[in-house]
């Protein structure tokens, strides 16, 4: 027992380190303040209509009205406590009330544990898992509240690692870490990545065989691949609910397969997927891809990091701008000019981890950097993207689910993991031979003068390489112009002012990650002249490539960021506006609100306080989508009939003294009766009969509904009543009266048919159908009737089902394997 303390406690000593190093980093949690992102927030304002519900009734509701019209709460607010992954994730949170911290600390620590399987040298081990955890681009993910997507990066290298320990023949430590990798990783429910490391184990698998084979262990390799597969598809399964349904809402969003064709203007296509030029809309640039070695090449954020005595500050100052004015103009100014849309700071892996990396490669002798290299190019290839047609193109038109993802770019995060991982192995050679400096002299010096010499061209003569414009620069000079008083000379200058603060970013930070170069060349150096002893030099190491990273981490994301304290935070972040207080005294259970204050489809923070008509999220339902795209908006207003048919009852408007509250005395309610329906032959034909007609008095009816409805089309709704009586998200109760029969169109989205929505009328079940492209209707008999809408997704109660026996087998499965292993030792 003894022995084993000893052997574990280094590994103990250094998972507290990471504690520290974590809390440094986020030293403002100490002092009860917080990070309040836009993404959490937005999330807060779309789950707050469920969790009040959850609240009251103790369960999900699965639905909301809260955004675009209703939606499923699958990817906002879900709830699968059956799986043994999801009653356990509270224990890897180690600080409370911080997310930041414990996304940084579990990806210190997972990096942590892929690199020990990978090599033996802790010091290693650390550097690499400081590499991998403080890439600015992992940083800037925290800062954006990314933290699904961390979550994810966070849980990758133990999947990698369960793959290395069964090639190794290590059959306990693989499953053990390839399953609870997994489970993890599938419970951090961010698909993408997932998917990009999905892809990166198949090639990092297919290396390995071919080494199995050429080794002659072949056999035992398959048997290991089978057990981690096993244990892999049992941890899977135990997040059977969160996979089943996010696979099933897909289909429904703007993912999955649309009805419109190219003939109507602006349609996507009806191909499943998203389209190219939207999944490849995030596509890192191949020039830009020297931000990896030299921070700010690219400009660094959209937002701004212009150099200080900045040429443009200099050229505002001469058309007499003042001190004050010139500091408020400067942040607008492009300094990024790389190929996305914008970015909030570059993919920076570390100038030292570069340089490592490449040494890595030329000097190591363990074979897996083969496949960590392939691992790495291929996730390159797809954060190029658009940039890299033959390669994007390919995979998006033959790589299974490839097109039902956007933001390309996300490879980079992953494509780090390998990046370090190659660097590892060539400090852990370093640190394992007795080489000398004339033995390694010709690959230390291959490796200074790619990384190196790079940065020392930049650094003196970038604009012999590169111009530093971007595509999107001739909009800016028009902007510049009109904002002058059509003063051309005057925005010609400025803009050439900009190009000459982009320059100057590139050369300051390519001599930067120069002398990082040449200092971690040094330390090498003096070390393979027995001048520093290993362990002095492997802190040394780590020591330089922390503060690296670190240094260019602080730009983006530091102390200021923490602005919140713990308390008050929705009143901090969701302040009760006039506008607000108005709507909230309408007691009317359900209607719908549009700000038109703020970008309505990309805000959700109207959905913390009301039903909002737009809202923010990444799998909107394509019909929602698509009514916004071609009826919603009109020659750039607002469609008030379209609107109307949404019930949206205020419009939030500026007024003198702020926000103000608009009753709009057009909306229709949450039900009413039409005079006359018209069937459509396509949903082409649906969605431009919508835009032509009354849709207080007519509905448009695909006429592959014809059957539900029956054979009347035309009715007398004179006298007819239909009133919304009971409102929850999932149970709509309705009464109605009539002396004919009657259609009813509700102000409810329609979603997967019958199959989920379930509709009655005195409490026998009846079908409802699609009408104007988006809603639901129903033929109503002459009388007196209660009509229901009940939201019950067979999905969920067949997902927790299999999340409950799959977590009782894989425990029984992980038990046996420790129980044999300890057997078999014995």
């Amino acid at each position: 027992m003894k022995n084993r303390f000893q052997k574990i406690l280094p590994d103990f000593l250094f998972v507290l380190g990471f504690a520290v190093v974590t809390l440094v980093y986020c030293s403002p949690v100490l002092n009860n303040k917080m990070l309040i992102p836009n993404d959490p927030v937005q999330s807060l304002g779309l789950a707050k209509e469920s969790n009040d519900f959850k609240e009251q009734f103790g369960e999900l509701p699965w639905w909301t009205n809260s955004a675009f019209g209703g939606m499923p709460t699958y990817l906002i607010a879900s709830d699968f406590p059956n799986g043994v992954f999801s009653y356990i994730r509270p224990f890897t949170r180690p600080f409370p009330g911080s997310f930041a911290a414990n996304d940084i600390f579990l990806t210190l620590l997972g990096a942590y544990i892929l690199l020990m399987a990978l090599q033996k040298n802790r010091w290693t081990a650390a550097m690499g898992a400081i590499g991998y955890t403080f890439c600015t681009l992992t940083i800037l993910y925290l800062e954006a509240g990314h933290s699904s997507k961390i979550q994810a990066l966070a849980f990758a290298p133990l999947i990698i690692a369960g793959i290395i320990y069964a090639y190794k023949n290590q059959k306990l430590r693989a499953v053990l870490a390839f399953s609870i990798g997994l489970g993890f990783e599938v419970n951090s429910n961010h698909l993408q990545i997932t998917y990009y490391l999905l892809l990166a184990c198949i090639v990092f698998v297919a290396f390995l065989l071919y080494y199995s084979f050429k080794e002659g262990t072949l056999k035992s390799f398959a048997i290991n691949l089978a057990l981690i597969g096993l244990g892999g598809l049992l941890a899977s399964s135990t997040q059977a609910g969160r996979l089943m349904s996010t696979l099933e809402f897909g289909k429904e969003t703007i993912r999955g397969t649309s009805e419109l064709t190219l003939e109507l203007p602006n349609a996507n296509s009806n191909a499943a997927g998203l389209s190219k030029d939207y999944a490849f809309s995030w596509s890192y640039g191949k020039v830009e891809s020297f931000s990896f070695l030299i921070p700010e090449f690219s400009g660094g954020s959209s937002s701004g990091t212009l150099p200080k005595n900045s040429a443009s500050q200099k050229f505002l100052a001469s058309l007499g701008m003042d001190n004050a004015t010139i500091n408020q103009f400067l942040p607008s100014l492009p300094s990024y000019w790389g190929d996305q849309i914008f970015v909030s700071g570059p993919a920076y892996l570390g100038a030292i981890l570069c340089f490592l990396f490449l040494l890595g490669l030329l000097i190591s002798s363990n074979r897996l950097k083969y496949p960590l290299m392939a691992c790495a190019i291929l996730l390159l290839f797809i954060s190029w993207g658009d940039n890299f047609k033959v390669f994007g193109y390919f995979m998006f038109d033959h790589a299974p689910f490839y097109n039902k993802f956007r933001s390309v770019n996300m490879g980079i995060s992953l494509m780090q993991l390998f990046i370090v991982a190659v660097a590892g192995l060539g400090i852990a050679e370093l640190l394992k031979t007795e080489k000398t400096f004339k033995e390694l002299r010709k690959p230390l010096l291959i490796s200074l003068g790619v990384t190196g010499g790079l940065c020392l061209m930049i650094s003196v003569l970038p604009g012999l390489f590169f111009d530093f414009t971007a595509l999107k620069d001739a909009s800016f000079v028009e902007n510049m112009k009109r904002a002058f008083g059509d003063n051309a000379q005057a925005a010609n200058g400025l803009y050439n002012a900009l190009l000459e603060d982009r320059e100057t970013l590139a050369k300051e930070d390519a001599l930067r990650s120069l002398v990082y170069i040449l200092l971690a060349a040094a330390v090498i150096f003096f070390y393979l002249k027995k001048k520093i002893a290993a362990a002095p030099f492997a802190i040394i190491m780590l020591l330089i490539t922390t503060v690296d990273i670190w240094q260019v981490d602080k730009r983006y994301f530091n102390n200021d960021d923490f602005k919140f304290s713990r308390s008050n935070n929705a009143e901090t972040q969701f302040p009760l506006s006039t506008a607000d207080q108005k709507i909230l005294e309408d007691k009317d259970p359900n209607f719908r609100v549009l700000n038109t204050t703020v970008g309505f489809w990309s805000s959700a923070k109207e959905s913390y306080y009301h039903k909002s008509i737009g809202g923010y999220h990444g799998a909107k339902l394509k019909s929602a989508q698509e009514l916004y795209e071609h009826a919603m908006i009109k020659d750039g207003r607002l469609n008030m009939p379209i609107l109307n048919m949404m019930n949206t009852k205020y419009f939030i408007i500026n007024g003198e003294n702020g926000l103000q509250a608009q009753l709009n005395p057009e909306a229709l309610g949450n039900a009413w009766f039409v005079d006359s329906l018209i069937y459509a032959d396509s949903a082409n034909e649906e969605m431009t009969i919508l835009q032509s007609i009354d849709v207080s008095k007519n509905a448009v009816v695909d006429k592959r509904f014809k059957d539900d409805v029956g054979s009347l089309s035309t009715f007398n709704p004179d006298s007819s009543s239909i009133k919304l009586t009971e409102y929850l998200p999932n149970n709509l109760k309705y009464i109605s009266s009539s002396s004919n029969p009657q259609f009813a169109v509700f102000s409810e989205m329609y979603y997967r048919g019958n199959k989920d929505w379930k509709s009655f009328i005195d409490g026998k079940e009846v079908p409802h159908v699609r009408v104007n492209y988006a809603l639901r209707g129903m033929l109503i008999p002459a009388g007196n009737h209660e009509i229901e809408f009940h939201f019950e997704p067979e999905v969920v109660k067949k997902g927790n089902t299999i999340d409950l026996i799959s977590s009782i087998l894989l425990l029984v499965f992980l038990s046996g394997m420790v129980f044999y292993s300890l057997k078999k030792k014995s």
